[in-house]
């Protein structure tokens, strides 16, 4: 008997929570579902799943297939470009400071 409240829904009670989580369970249920069936589709045309030789043999590709796409994200994030401009500038107010001396 104790009563929840969330903070972010607070009109929120038993019978909205107990809605909530049979729609959440039931949305689990569907993604397990295409999970499976993309598994079954990918077996059909002939890939092999899950035999850990199958991924050690194409480690080297995946890491460097990674390291690429993670290289691209870092110098497409708006953060990174603000933060390098930034930098640029830093260091040439740094050179125009030290020619001055």
């Amino acid at each position: 008997d104790v009563e929840i409240v969330f903070c972010d829904f607070p009109e929120a009670n038993k019978l909205v929570l107990h809605i909530i989580s049979s729609i959440a369970e039931y949305e689990a249920g569907l993604i397990s579902q295409r999970t499976k069936q993309s598994l079954r589709a990918k077996k059909a045309r002939g890939c092999r799943l899950g035999k850990s030789e199958n991924l050690l043999s194409r480690l080297p590709q995946a890491v460097e297939n990674s390291n690429r796409t993670n290289r691209q994200k870092a110098l497409d994030n708006p953060n990174n470009k603000r933060a390098v401009a930034l930098l640029k500038n830093l260091v040439k107010e740094e050179k125009s400071l030290s020619e001055m001396a």
